[in-house]
């Protein structure tokens, strides 16, 4: 589970304790059976004109993670890192397409039924969902993605402007068709 949210600005010998006690009105999962870690970022002021911060937290099951590492290390290897899957794709686009990891943008992945929907704003994965759709789904089902409800969110509750760009990939049929789709749906 990965989760971003905002929070009072607080000096950072505090985030210890006060991002893991945030993060508990967002995830409904008892902490101590999952491994955890976050990122915080310095946000400008929100409407109330406060000083604020960003926080990307992200849970996974601590026996998940224990699995995975006596995998690696049947391998002989050793593994020294582990992320959630939005946080590489946040990655790898901005490796791809460098001049939008400094705007906000919508990315929609169709996957074998497996849809997954990122609003990344300055190189950060603000919100993520996956929605399960037909392998065959035509863009008369996109209400189901509902990308606009996804970009309206992160607008209204995190504070952040319209997506400069929306990009759509994986395997669909007519893809091109979903791309007019979603660029309509945005203005």
């Amino acid at each position: 589970i990965l989760r971003f949210f905002t929070m009072p600005w607080m000096d950072r010998r505090f985030w210890k304790n006060a991002v893991p006690l945030e993060a508990k009105k967002y995830i409904p999962i008892p902490f101590q059976t999952l491994a955890a870690d976050f990122q915080v970022f310095t946000l400008p002021p929100g409407q109330d004109k406060k000083p604020r911060l960003g926080a990307l937290y992200g849970v996974t099951q601590r026996k998940s993670l224990d699995s995975l590492r006596q995998l690696v290390e049947k391998l002989g290897l050793v593994l020294v890192g582990a992320e959630l899957a939005p946080v590489s794709v946040e990655r790898l686009w901005d490796a791809l397409a460098p001049e939008t990891a400094a705007s906000s943008y919508a990315q929609v992945h169709f996957d074998g039924g497996q849809t997954r929907i990122l609003v990344s704003d300055k190189g950060v994965p603000v919100f993520y969902r996956e929605v399960l759709l037909a392998d065959d789904a035509t863009v008369m089902d996109r209400r189901k993605v509902d990308l606009s409800g996804c970009v309206d969110f992160t607008r209204k509750q995190l504070g952040l402007g319209e997506p400069k760009s929306a990009r759509v990939s994986g395997q669909i049929p007519d893809i091109k068709a979903w791309q007019e789709a979603f660029a309509a749906d945005l203005g």
